[in-house]
């Protein structure tokens, strides 16, 4: 995996927001295909999130999985102000890639309080192969 690539870039929509990020690096790095989630027309930052978590609920092809069973290329959504409206890409020894609105994206720990406290859930996307 070549993850320096994918850290310093600067946020924007639709080309390097949280999901696009995700979805690129799994892609390209893992060879592992992921839905493509559009923003609403205001760039609503919780699009991505609300559809994965309702694709869930609804039995689709993300599955919850917990945090002893999270693998390289699962993706972590977090609450933002409570709201479920973030998500990053897990790498690897606890440590995420994501970008935010206003901030480069950046590989970070799960152990930082900062996340640790804001994680909503754990989730692997099965593509039905």
């Amino acid at each position: 995996m070549n993850i320096a690539q994918y850290i310093g870039r600067k946020y924007s929509v639709p080309d390097c927001d949280c999901w696009s990020l995700i979805r690129e690096f799994s892609i390209k790095e893992l060879g592992r295909w992921m839905p493509q989630y559009m923003y609403s027309i205001d760039h609503n930052e919780s699009d991505a999130a609300v559809l994965m978590h309702t694709e869930t609920a609804l039995g689709a092809n993300w599955v919850r999985v917990s945090s002893e069973e999270l693998e390289a290329g699962d993706v972590i959504l977090f609450r933002i102000k409570g709201a479920v409206c973030h998500a990053g890409l897990y790498i690897g020894n606890g440590d995420f890639l994501h970008t935010l609105k206003g901030r480069n994206s950046a590989l970070e720990n799960l152990r930082d309080g900062n996340w640790r406290q804001r994680i909503f859930g754990f989730f692997r996307y099965h593509n039905g192969n």
